[in-house]
């Protein structure tokens, strides 16, 4: 079984903001909204990326492999399938029609108890909470936590401040900007990307991804691929950004899938 496991956000789904030449009416033949949150259109895909998706889907498997909590993730509607297995809250738990594998529900558990509680750890992360640009601390899934800052006025040291106390007690912290995660090492998604692998026999896999989040994938994968805005190197970097980045990391992920 060949796969296509990529991140979501900013890989292939993207918001307003990706959308600068945004008008009040989108232009819905050149894009397919996927998401809807309070009672907003909210995240998107250029038409031709979510074709070339479903191809994807009816020649091979894809597994969307997201950060997304499990409501976060359930708004999302793919155009003209639904993936029948799912990897979120940053690979704790994972989706099979729906419904969560206990087995792998069973393993994060035993693994969280190398760590220390996630209680503890938030404790820790509450001074930041005193800093300019703090806006809200929020718990994805009981799995990990993070925090909404402003990026631009926010004081980046102060993060580098606590990672050592964090990498002492099992976790780590990923600032992304506007969010900054703070995730039990064990919560990773090549841990769970790797559990399918060995449960599915999955022959090849493609990936793709744009935060030192989806970096995890890449000893787990064939084939690793990033977007033109991301921080990571990988074996093929699309030169567009945004949207048109996220169809050509498909196109390329076909092409490849096509060859094996």
């Amino acid at each position: 079984m060949n796969v296509f496991a990529s991140d979501l956000d900013q890989t292939l789904i993207y918001s307003k903001r990706w959308i600068p030449e945004m008008s009040e009416q989108i232009d819905f033949i050149e894009y397919k909204c996927v998401e809807i949150y309070n009672n907003e259109q909210f995240s998107f895909m250029f038409t031709q990326a979510a074709e070339t998706l479903v191809q994807i889907q009816n020649q091979y498997t894809f597994i969307p492999v997201t950060t997304r909590t499990r409501a976060q993730y359930e708004r999302i509607e793919f155009y003209g399938f639904e993936p029948s297995v799912a990897v979120v809250a940053n690979g704790g738990i994972i989706l099979n029609n729906g419904q969560v594998d206990q087995e792998w529900a069973h393993i994060i558990e035993e693994g969280l108890k190398s760590c220390t509680a996630m209680s503890e750890m938030q404790e820790h992360a509450d001074v930041l909470s005193d800093q300019v640009g703090f806006k809200k601390f929020g718990n994805a899934d009981g799995l990990f936590f993070y925090m909404i800052t402003d990026s631009k006025q926010f004081d980046r040291g102060s993060l580098l401040d606590l990672c050592p106390i964090f990498e002492q007690h099992g976790w780590e912290i990923n600032d992304q900007g506007k969010k900054v995660y703070f995730v039990p090492k064990v919560v990773s998604k090549g841990r769970a990307l790797q559990y399918l692998k060995e449960k599915n026999g999955f022959t090849k896999i493609v990936s793709a991804g744009d935060s030192k989040l989806d970096e995890s994938l890449i000893s787990i994968c064939d084939y690793f691929m990033v977007p033109g805005h991301s921080e990571l190197d990988g074996q093929y970097k699309s030169s567009e950004i945004g949207l048109s980045s996220g169809y050509d990391l498909m196109t390329e992920a076909l092409r490849y899938l096509d060859e094996q």
